[in-house]
């Protein structure tokens, strides 16, 4: 039995006894399960809601078979779901190291489309001295790349008329890494949390959490973690994890593979090229190049992207 179910028994065998008289009891008949009459007691506690309803709930089952088994830790992993409309789409610009013509560009492009919602798709900061690299101790400090990025968010807001959803990706994913690897401590603490140390006043997605637009899935790019392949190029990698209509950036490439199952559907997957520096300092050879996206979501569920790259200065 677990401590769950022989506390529950001995509270129906003595309903008269008070909490810490069953929790004496219990210390003193199952040692092994109860190393003190405190901690017995709280189980007690626990089991009758005398902890609050929510911690009774979230700690044992309620239902006969799992009465007294400890429930799973969970976290939010619900999807984001846009509704029909213009959605714009930038990805790894990688504040401080942005090119700021290849932003120029994608923003007046955009500034012109008008969308409805806006998702910066993660890898927009660097977060680079929080990474796990030999740093440069020359290059810009934490707390200049997050002045920047507020203003960047800022120029946004004052931009477009739209929902702006930032959606963090593995470079955002540095934070949290960092302090949970140098300073553990603090990790939990509301004020240390990414959203709230960056405080821009808009909707954050993290957690790897994917954002619906009807049949089309938005994520970084990162989600499916390292792969053992090297595929033809990052958008058949997205289609070959996703097996859905797919769009990502992390890669810094624009690419597209489209399929058509047995059944006459038609898949899509798409990877958005960046609008950082394209020979950063640590890796000058490369196969990266700028470029954003737009789609156009129906209410149906369908979806049209154009997956823009910004080639000479120019859209294309």
């Amino acid at each position: 039995m677990t401590k769950g179910e022989i506390a529950i028994r001995l509270i129906e065998e003595h309903p008269d006894w008070s909490k810490k008289k069953l929790g004496e009891y219990l210390h003193a008949k199952h040692p092994d399960l109860f190393p003190s009459a405190e901690r017995a007691r709280k189980v007690v506690r626990v089991v009758t809601g005398a902890a609050g309803e929510e911690s009774r709930r979230k700690t044992w089952r309620t239902t006969d078979k799992w009465r007294g088994v400890p429930a799973p830790s969970k976290h939010d992993y619900s999807r984001v779901q846009l509704p029909p409309g213009k959605i714009g789409l930038l990805y790894d610009v990688h504040i401080p190291f942005y090119d700021p013509e290849a932003c120029e560009i994608a923003l007046t492009y955009l500034e012109r489309y008008k969308p409805d919602t806006l998702v910066l798709a993660g890898d927009i900061l660097d977060c680079y001295h929080v990474s796990s690299f030999v740093k440069d101790p020359l290059e810009r400090r934490m707390s200049e790349e997050i002045d920047i990025l507020r203003d960047f968010v800022s120029m946004l807001k004052r931009t477009f008329k739209a929902r702006i959803i930032y959606q963090l990706g593995n470079h955002e994913e540095r934070w949290e890494r960092y302090i949970l690897t140098q300073a553990p401590a603090i990790f939990g603490i509301d004020a240390f949390d990414f959203e709230n140390v960056m405080d821009l006043d808009v909707e954050i997605v993290k957690n790897k959490r994917i954002i619906e637009a009807g049949n089309l899935h938005i994520l970084h790019g990162h989600e499916f973690g390292r792969s053992i392949f090297s595929p033809v190029n990052p958008a058949r990698g997205h289609f070959m994890r996703a097996k859905t209509s797919v769009i990502g950036g992390h890669y810094h490439q624009s690419s597209e593979h489209i399929e058509r199952d047995l059944s006459g559907k038609i898949i899509g997957a798409w990877s958005v090229g960046c609008l950082c520096e394209l020979t950063p300092k640590y890796m000058p050879i490369n196969k990266w190049s700028h470029g954003f996206a737009t789609v156009d979501l129906d209410s149906d569920g369908s979806f049209e992207v154009r997956n823009l790259k910004i080639i000479n200065g120019k859209v294309r």
